[in-house]
């Protein structure tokens, strides 16, 4: 019994504490400015000491917390809203908690995951293989019809030409002896 009443009066006494700009600052990681600007920005109450430090009490602090959660995920100033949130500490840790079961549970449903996508990744990298494959082997058989049709005009043209030449020579053995009589026929005279 005595010590539920401890217990609330030293929860009354965190209420009251005052936390300055910069111990927030410090416990959120950012900087002073950053938690002044969120401050004036969601007009939350403070006071000013004499030297003109900022101090919020608990409430305010948790508004603040808030915000720096709310940010942390990416969220913008201007979609940071404080409805139908509570903002008692046990709350934003229970919501942020979860039990190793359940993290294993998670981690081991990850494990799954990726290892679906990793067959996914390898299955299409296969796919992009075999059609690179199956392209350049119609190439090299495009490129090797290629060579056959060359070939065969070549061939062709070589029996042209032989052809031609046998022609020329069987002309020029018919044209000889007609040069062999008139050279005979000049000296005979």
């Amino acid at each position: 019994m005595k010590r539920n009443i401890r217990m609330k009066g030293a929860f009354k006494a965190m209420e009251k504490r005052m936390w300055k700009t910069k111990e927030i600052a410090e416990e959120f990681g950012v900087n002073p400015s950053t938690v002044q600007r969120w401050v004036k920005y969601f007009q939350l109450p403070y006071t000013s000491t004499s030297q003109g430090h900022f101090e919020m009490d608990q409430k305010t602090f948790q508004k603040l917390k808030h915000i720096h959660l709310e940010t942390k995920t990416g969220k913008k100033l201007r979609d940071i809203s404080f409805t139908n949130t509570s903002l008692s500490e046990p709350s934003i840790l229970k919501g942020r908690m979860v039990s190793a079961n359940q993290l294993d549970e998670r981690f081991e449903r990850l494990g799954i995951q990726l290892d679906h996508l990793d067959r996914k990744l390898q299955t299409k990298a296969d796919e992009v293989v075999e059609y690179q494959v199956l392209q350049q082997r119609k190439e090299i058989n495009e490129l090797n019809d290629l060579v056959v049709q060359l070939t065969e005009r070549l061939t062709s043209m070589e029996q042209a030409l032989i052809s031609k030449h046998e022609v020329a020579i069987s002309m020029d053995t018919e044209h000889k002896p007609m040069k062999k009589r008139r050279l005979s026929g000049i000296f005979s005279l």
